[in-house]
């Protein structure tokens, strides 16, 4: 199918808003973006723009690598670049020799996917992804060594770019099996795993695990291998007490209430940081880890972060929890400074996305008081709009608005990154969104390549803004959504309001249409007023007026309240505009 390719012009913000116009093509030796004036290591948290990657479905820097180690059988195979479930040769040399076209985005901080040293394969599927870790303190050999990691972090420092990484602490890979349900070889036999409660365990019904023959040492440290130091109850049910306690889709439940066990976690998590110097972790499944757990992990590893001069250490954590009240008690209660906003995600989802009224948007952020504490607000929350597990965001705009043209799916994704990049919190962006990849649904479905695909599958998903496929290689620095989120990373970075700024609902309705909100910052004392139009039709509001005279930003377009102290507005079809108050 022939596609028109929608170029983006940056010259200007109000034509960066209204598409009116045609941009030259630019290299990616053209300017760099003009980032936040602070190097890396002093830069707070709100100042920074997040890229989220999938390391294996990358970039390629050394096929010698792409099926592991030869001599650790553990770590051997999986490679199958025609499979979405096997590893497709993306590595830690192929992501450093990326980073310039990270940098071009105006990123500032990397968020890789875990680097350990995974289970290779669980039943017919692979580790690509590196959540079934059993060796905690190397690199898998699919990725590269340990000398690739440290590469790349110097890499990415040199260009003030922070890198996190995405540690796992309620689970390991799946090593330990139940003779109850498994045969001594590991695969499952006829029975389920179901879930042993408390109750259950108490009146002599436990499972008796095992370690298949081969297995009993491959987990690093060496503590891990010891059956003791897991909760052996079974599958999780995903509710009560099998959260906490039950293994995560067969993975190996860590009893993280054991005092001993807590210890040995801290200390991997430590090591790490001595040894690599991160600017911070993300950390898978932390809602499946007591809250108690937290309260004695996040001060310690902020003190070992400090004494080995990361002052700015940060962490956040994955708790799947959809209403604010309950998510906040991980930033409050749980002591972590930040956790990944998922009532944003699903708020954008329904208004971006779908047909939802912005009061909708209205009613979140109104809950943002829930995550005020001593050391931690709202504008901490690590906020995204797709992911490796929950979709992206095109898919969801392609599931939702069947009917609406290629151009208003272009324009609602860069609508909604604009959302994401100036509203409260900090901006994650996933990758590929910026090759206008759409992928096809969860997990599987969106963890394209960027480097040409060899997936069937992924070759019939339809990408925004080219006539490109994942077939190609998908590193085009003049596709019209890259040019885009380039823009938006400049005005984020030149404008504190934007970074810091307290976020206030102005005007919201019960329909599909604008959304009106202030971003104001005591420290620089700017005072920013957004509205987005979230309908394809011109809407108009009227609200209370923050200040009497405002500018917009780009053209300096003159907005006055009137007599009465009110603003009268009017906004294009899925367009935004920034005005900045003035005297």
């Amino acid at each position: 199918m022939n596609k028109k390719i929608y170029k983006l012009p940056v010259i200007m913000l109000a034509c960066l808003l209204a598409s009116c116009g045609e941009a030259p093509e630019k290299n990616q030796s053209d300017k760099d973006i003009s980032l936040v004036k602070q190097d890396y290591r002093s830069r707070p948290i709100q100042d920074d723009l997040f890229y989220f990657v999938m390391t294996d479905r990358f970039s390629n820097g050394d096929p010698g690598n792409d099926h592991g180690s030869p001599d650790q059988p553990v770590f051997s195979g999986g490679f199958d670049p025609t499979s979405d479930r096997k590893f497709h040769g993306g590595d830690l040399k192929g992501l450093m020799n990326k980073l310039d076209y990270i940098k071009g985005l105006g990123v500032t901080a990397l968020w890789m996917t875990p680097f350990m040293g995974n289970k290779v394969l669980q039943g017919d599927v692979a580790g690509y992804h590196g959540y079934w870790i059993v060796d905690f303190l190397g690199v898998d050999p699919h990725l590269g060594s340990k000398q690739d990691l440290k590469d790349l972090i110097a890499a990415a420092h040199e260009r003030d770019i922070k890198v996190f990484f995405d540690i796992v602490v309620n689970h390991t890979g799946d090593v330990v099996k139940y003779k109850e349900c498994h045969h001594p070889d590991g695969s499952r036999n006829d029975q389920e795993c179901s879930y042993k409660s408390q109750a259950e365990m108490k009146q002599g019904d436990p499972y008796t695990p095992f370690i298949p023959a081969g297995e009993e040492n491959v987990k690093n440290p060496a503590w891990l291998n010891d059956l003791a130091n897991y909760s052996n109850r079974g599958d999780s049910l995903f509710r009560g007490e099998s959260v906490l306690h039950g293994d995560f889709a067969g993975l190996d439940d860590i009893k993280t209430a054991d005092p001993g066990v807590r210890a040995g976690l801290i200390e991997i998590f430590k090591s790490l940081i001595s040894e690599y110097k991160p600017d911070g972790f993300r950390i898978d499944t932390a809602k499946f880890v007591r809250l108690d757990f937290w309260q004695e992990f996040s001060p310690i590893i902020s003190q070992h972060a400090r004494s080995e001069g990361i002052e700015n250490f940060h962490f956040f954590g994955e708790a799947e929890i959809h209403e604010p009240q309950a998510l906040s008690q991980y930033t409050t209660e749980g002591m972590l400074p930040s956790v990944l906003d998922f009532p944003f995600q699903d708020a954008m989802e329904e208004v971006f996305a779908g047909k939802g009224g912005t009061n909708i948007l209205k009613s979140l952020f109104d809950q943002d008081h829930y995550y005020r504490d001593q050391d931690s607000n709202a504008s901490m929350l690590m906020t995204y709009i797709g992911n490796h597990d929950d979709g992206r965001f095109g898919y969801f705009v392609n599931r939702d608005l069947p009917d609406a043209s290629e151009e208003e799916k272009l324009e609602r994704v860069k609508l909604a990154h604009a959302f994401m990049y100036f509203a409260r919190g900090v901006p994650i962006l996933y990758y590929g969104a910026e090759q206008g990849f759409t992928g096809g649904g969860l997990y599987e479905g969106s963890r394209e390549d960027m480097m040409p695909s060899q997936v069937a599958r992924y070759h019939q998903y339809d990408l925004l803004g080219t006539d490109k496929n994942v077939a190609d290689d998908n590193f085009d620095v003049n596709h019209p959504l890259y040019q885009t989120f380039k823009a938006y990373a400049e005005i984020y970075h030149e404008n504190r309001a934007l970074r810091h700024g307290d976020h206030k609902t102005l005007y919201a309705s019960d329909k599909p249409g604008i959304y009106a909100f202030s971003r104001t910052d005591e420290k620089s004392g700017q005072a920013l007023m957004l509205l987005f139009n979230i309908s394809p039709e011109m809407k108009t509001a009227r609200f209370a007026a923050p200040n009497p005279h405002y500018r917009a930003l780009g053209d300096n377009k003159a907005l006055n309240a009137d007599a009465d102290q009110t603003l009268s507005v009017s906004v294009p079809p899925l367009s935004f505009t920034i005005y900045q108050a003035v005297k």
